[in-house]
């Protein structure tokens, strides 16, 4: 069980990292928060599972408890992968307002000529 302790918390500090590379402006660029998200989820999922087995008295976690730690480790890479998403929409948007600017200018200079 200690192993998966210090492998929990590992990951954990993994996601600053993961993060930091997220925001960077490629969308394959999110793929390793995701993948340190779920491990997450997965080592939390694995240690609570250890733990209720450990239990003699039959006490169970409810699934609201599984359901809340799993969205808040979660949020994270889906906000992220959101506003990743967002910036290439915008980009793209202004690099079709751009195209179209720069056509109108070429149209008013072809006349003054």
């Amino acid at each position: 069980m200690i192993p998966m302790i210090w492998i929990r918390y590992a990951l954990l500090v993994l996601i600053l990292p993961a993060y930091v590379i997220a925001l960077t402006r490629r969308r394959w660029t999110t793929i390793p928060l995701w993948l340190v998200s779920a491990s997450v989820v997965m080592t939390q999922i694995a240690l609570r599972a250890q733990q209720s087995t450990l239990l003699a008295d039959g006490t169970t976690a409810s699934a609201f408890i599984y359901a809340a730690e799993t969205t808040k480790i979660m949020v994270i890479p889906i906000a992220v992968q959101l506003a990743v998403t967002l910036k290439g929409m915008e980009q793209s948007v202004g690099n079709q307002l751009n195209k179209g600017l720069s056509r109108l200018v070429q149209v008013f200079d072809a006349g003054e000529r």
